[in-house]
């Protein structure tokens, strides 16, 4: 994670009150498709191609503080081998500049911190950048994956908004990464080159030098295009995903909470009841379950195969699987589901560390497989329970293992 500590949080609290001036370059960063700017150091010209289509805020943003002067005399302040380099803040003494508010991240334009891209350092706030920019010097897919804390949030997280890509002067780029570095304490013990490295100049290219650069990165700039707005498009369905999964998870809280009295009124039944009970839901759900091809363990463990998978077993009970899971109670009230986790990803866990009924109704599973589990109480969570579970409940699962481990 970047944290990108050379912006405080309460730096960013105290620049949000400033104002935000004239903006210079509104019409040339709104009217053209692309931008380009030259950034002249004392190692060498780097030349920037940005996207206003893709990232109009950033660039606008970037483009401005390009117009006032602002990148002049700011130096590489941060450098970090196979990672990143950073500027836009601080002068060649370590004072950082006084900057205008920050603005909104652009993360979801579908652009990519690929090795060569150009993206906006910020805190832990996700709309907390200001002038700091960082180019990839790999392709950093960490920075791609949107969080929320330290979890992956498609809906309240954000990743590192990339708005433009390294076309020529790479190799400074990469001159720059393989520098000697050492904890500059000025500017909070950073890696920062021993020999100080100066962006001169911000300037762009006159109309002939323009035209020429867009003739020159035609191709790679439409493959640029059309990979970010797939990857949009992608991360828009992601988005609809989430929300409808926290939908019905937050439905399936109030159904548990209004139809407590009815759960624990079936938990208190006989495990065989509420066997008879489940799969009688089993056929209402619109499951065609052959009662003669199911299975009853001596532990009372009832299951039935949807599908036999193809592929191996877990090797023991400490096997790591990986399974797709729904799991309800025998009145077909559900109450937890991996289709709605985070990401809608599949849960994987070590067969030994869940409940019994799943260590045994699993670890007979072939990879590929669907099955459907009923668990006596007794091999479930007994007779303590575990919110939102009562004691002595008989629970259903549909299992897919994914992956034996």
């Amino acid at each position: 994670m970047l944290s990108f500590r050379t912006l405080t949080l309460a730096a960013v609290a105290a620049l949000a009150t400033l104002a935000i001036p004239a903006l210079s370059l509104a019409s040339d960063a709104g009217e053209e498709e692309t931008v380009y700017l030259t950034f002249k150091t004392n190692k060498g010209d780097i030349v920037l191609e940005m996207y206003p289509e893709l990232a109009p805020i950033t660039v606008h943003n970037f483009m401005t503080y390009a117009a006032d002067g602002f990148f002049d005399g700011t130096i590489i302040h941060r450098v970090v081998p196979n990672f990143v380099i950073q500027g836009g803040g601080y002068t060649a003494d370590g004072v950082q500049k006084e900057t205008r508010a920050p603005i909104k991240n652009e993360w979801r334009n579908g652009l990519t911190n690929d090795r060569g891209t150009l993206s906006m350092a910020r805190t832990q706030n996700p709309d907390s950048a200001t002038s700091q920019f960082f180019v990839n010097l790999k392709d950093n897919a960490s920075l791609d994956m949107p969080t929320a804390g330290r979890r992956p949030d498609y809906v309240k997280g954000a990743a590192y908004a990339v708005f433009g890509r390294v076309v020529d002067g790479m190799d400074i780029v990469d001159e720059i990464a393989a520098m000697p570095t050492k904890p500059n304490p000025s500017i909070g013990g950073m890696p920062s080159p021993v020999e100080t490295v100066v962006i001169e100049s911000a300037t762009r290219p006159d109309a002939s030098e323009r035209e020429a650069l867009l003739a020159e990165h035609e191709a790679s700039r439409a493959q640029v295009i059309a990979k970010a707005e797939a990857r949009a498009t992608e991360l828009a369905e992601m988005v609809k995903g989430e929300v409808e999964r926290e939908k019905r998870a937050a439905q399936r809280k109030a159904e548990l909470a209004s139809s407590s009295s009815i759960i624990g009124a079936t938990a208190a039944k006989p495990d065989d009841e509420q066997r008879k009970i489940a799969i009688a839901h089993l056929a209402d759900m619109g499951y065609d379950v052959d009662p003669d091809k199911a299975v009853v363990t001596d532990s009372g463990l009832w299951y039935y195969d949807l599908e036999t998978g193809d592929g191996p077993e877990p090797a023991n009970v400490s096997s790591r699987v990986t399974v797709h899971y729904t799991g309800w109670f025998p009145d077909g009230a559900v109450f937890d589901s991996s289709h709605d986790h985070p990401g809608g990803k599949p849960a994987q866990f070590a067969l030994n560390g869940v409940i019994k009924g799943w260590t045994e109704g699993v670890g007979s599973m072939k990879e590929g497989g669907k099955r459907l589990l009923i668990i006596p109480g007794s091999i479930a969570y007994g007779s303590m329970g575990r919110a939102p579970i009562p004691g002595n409940a008989t629970l259903v699962f549909e299992v897919e293992l994914e992956d034996a481990g």
